[in-house]
């Protein structure tokens, strides 16, 4: 699920390749939100607010996104821990 950005570039944020820099993408978004609001606790406008609030919504909607991506990953690494197991066993046994 991967995002092209009004600049043609490829976002990092909603990738099927979920790693580090998705999770490390989507905390820098939160920062840059939480900057933005402490630096302008007044006279934010209407418009800001509803910008401020979309780019809340996408990442909220991308850390729901690299979490199940997460535990994919999860699940598939422990069947893989597993499988080695048995084949150790197996190898052992032999």
């Amino acid at each position: 699920m991967q995002n092209i950005t009004s600049t043609g570039t490829s976002s990092l944020v909603f990738n099927d390749n979920c790693n580090n820099g998705s999770l490390d993408n989507i905390g820098l978004g939160l920062s840059f939100i939480a900057e933005a609001a402490e630096r302008t606790t007044e006279g934010l406008t209407t418009n800001a607010m509803k910008g401020m609030g979309a780019i809340v919504d996408v990442l909220r909607a991308a850390l729901e996104v690299a979490t199940i991506k997460i535990r994919e990953n999860e699940k598939e690494l422990h069947k893989e821990i597993k499988r080695l197991g048995d084949e150790a066993k197996v190898k052992h046994v032999l």
